[in-house]
């Protein structure tokens, strides 16, 4: 019972409002919801699993509609991603307006002589971002997100994001900023390349897989009955199949002597969090000390 009354408590601290509606989060996607909504920057590790894009669409959808004025660069590293990014948005803004105000996904630039939008998201590559800001001098933006952020230190890619990043930044010095990247151990990289010591790591403690454990149990070798029990820690196994498979199989099974049969996933190494290759330097240091040490841990030049 005290179990039980343990974990309804933890599931209540865990739900939020999501259009009207109760949401139960996992501890990851409380801590990033918590952390948006008070308006920290961060730099966020979690694997595509951890459910995080739930928690920022989400997140976006919000801010949109609290104000008469949103303005969010949504940044990605390529078209596949800003077809898929724009879909998810317009779906979830389109179920959630109600006041009949226009908020518009925007995924191309905007060309210089139209007004833009005063509610809007720019789900855009860096290379179309950089158009807009070309085009629209007074383009500036209240949040920024970085999705796949470790391409940063991907050649020439990576150094024009890096540029894009430091204009909006210019433009607007408070604007809220998330960096969001699959596996990276040393996130602190992200501020030490912007010269920003208020951007906070937020690795994420989630499993990559599934730890689920099967155990298979001979019950009748004369008319070849075998169970299947599921196994989780802390718990008794549970029945979950019972299958004839007749004499011949579990003769054979019984010659190797093993009684049980224990069946895991295999955990990936792909998942595993890796290092960007970019040097520390001090927060504190200025960005042109910054970019120099880049330029030479990439080799690539800088755009003046």
């Amino acid at each position: 019972m005290r179990l039980m009354t343990e974990e309804l408590s933890r599931t209540e601290s865990r739900t939020v409002t999501l259009n009207d509606q109760s949401v139960i989060l996992t501890d990851f996607q409380h801590r990033l919801w918590t952390k948006l909504v008070a308006r920290q920057r961060l730099a966020v590790a979690a694997p595509t699993s951890a459910g995080k894009s739930f928690v920022l669409q989400n997140f976006l959808a919000k801010k949109l509609d609290e104000g008469e004025r949103c303005t969010v660069a949504y940044i990605v590293p390529t078209r596949a991603l800003i077809s898929q990014v724009s879909r998810d948005l317009r779906r979830l803004l389109a179920a959630r307006s109600q006041d009949g105000r226009t908020i518009d996904v925007v995924t191309v630039p905007v060309e210089s002589e139209m007004i833009l939008p005063s509610r809007a998201v720019y789900v855009m590559t860096q290379e179309r971002l950089q158009l807009m800001l070309a085009q629209h001098p007074a383009f500036c933006t209240d949040i920024i997100i970085v999705d796949e952020a470790h391409t940063i230190a991907e050649g020439s890619r990576g150094i024009l994001l890096h540029w894009v990043l430091e204009e909006l930044l210019g433009r607007a010095p408070q604007s809220q900023l998330l960096f969001a990247s699959p596996g990276i151990r040393n996130l602190d990289v992200f501020g030490r390349l912007l010269g920003l010591s208020d951007v906070e790591p937020m690795p994420s403690r989630e499993a990559t897989v599934g730890q689920n454990f099967l155990a298979v149990r001979i019950e009748d070798p004369q008319t070849g009955t075998i169970a299947v029990y599921l196994r989780e820690r802390g718990m008794q196994p549970t029945l979950i199949a019972r299958r004839e498979l007749g004499l011949r199989t579990v003769t054979r099974i019984k010659s190797w002597s093993i009684p049980h049969a224990y069946l895991a996933p295999v955990r990936s190494t792909s998942s595993m969090p890796t290092a960007l290759g970019i040097p520390k330097t001090s927060p504190c240091g200025s960005r042109s000390a910054s970019r120099a040490a880049d330029q030479r841990q990439l080799g690539k030049h800088w755009p003046t």
